[in-house]
């Protein structure tokens, strides 16, 4: 699965020019939605110990030791470009019920 954008479509818009540059979550929040969308099934944290989340939240952008990873994608969007979407032994873990509505 790939990761989504983290920001409604007319403010990514308004990002673009953004492209290219380092991407800091602007507070906890964005940054437990960006982790989500982008490192929720990615096989670089599969347990949990990736060293980009850590390094993004001891380093500022212009650091030397702030992730190259995270920045602004040609779509405005927030992007991690470590991100490989190779199933992990998280992936299909739970087996859905034939009961159980889809709700999304």
């Amino acid at each position: 699965m790939m990761p989504h954008g983290i920001y409604p479509k007319d403010l990514a818009d308004r990002l673009i020019a953004k492209a290219g540059q380092p991407f800091q979550p602007s507070n906890g929040t964005e940054g437990e939605i960006f982790i989500v969308s982008w490192c929720g099934e990615c096989e670089h944290d599969v347990n949990m110990d990736c060293p980009i989340i850590a390094a993004s939240m001891a380093y500022q952008p212009g650091d030397v030791g702030y992730p190259k990873e995270w920045i602004y994608g040609e779509d405005g969007q927030p992007k991690c470009t470590a991100h490989s979407s190779a199933c992990n032994p998280r992936c299909n873990t739970l087996e859905r019920s034939e009961d159980q509505i889809d709700m999304f």
